[in-house]
């Protein structure tokens, strides 16, 4: 029994060491030449798992066209939801606004964040894909026939009105 107990014991693993030595490595990715095209916000353990599941065709990239705003590009996997694929989108526009406030910057004056009350958004938008409105959040990706490079619109969602 004591055997048991010691083996268990040396078996353990260190959680913070494992973090720090990721941590190592990871920033010695960051000067690999095949890694130059990732962004420094972007390289993290979850995304370049995420793009290596991308290139081996374990994941999709979805571009989602917002009209005359730049298009944004979500890497998720396939067995994702729609609900899922909100929060990735809600996430990937955060990351743009903190970025372009971060590039406006004035020191005299003090940039007001502006709060975007995302369940009003959500009853007013919606994803469409293939000219069907994409309302159902617990539906997957692969349910609704995504495939790699998807795109998708965002577009206002138009309901029936209860009289």
């Amino acid at each position: 029994m004591e055997k048991k107990e010691i083996i268990k014991k040396e078996n353990l693993i260190d959680y913070k060491k494992c973090k720090e030595e990721l941590k190592e490595i990871l920033e010695k990715l960051k000067h690999e030449t095949f890694l130059k095209d990732i962004k420094e916000e972007n390289f993290n353990l979850e995304y370049i798992n995420l793009l290596y599941k991308y290139e081996t065709g374990n994941a999709y990239k979805i571009l989602i066209d917002r009209g005359p705003l730049p298009t944004i590009e979500i890497l998720i996997k396939p067995n994702a939801t729609i609900l899922d694929l909100k929060h990735q989108f809600v996430k990937q526009l955060n990351k743009l606004y903190l970025n372009n406030n971060n590039n406006n910057k004035d020191n005299s004056k003090k940039i007001k964040k502006n709060f975007i009350n995302w369940t009003y958004v959500w009853k007013r938008y919606c994803f469409s894909y293939n000219g069907t409105r994409l309302t159902n959040d617990k539906l997957t990706l692969k349910e609704a026939g995504f495939e790699r490079n998807t795109k998708l619109q965002f577009k206002k969602y138009l309901y029936n009105k209860k009289r």
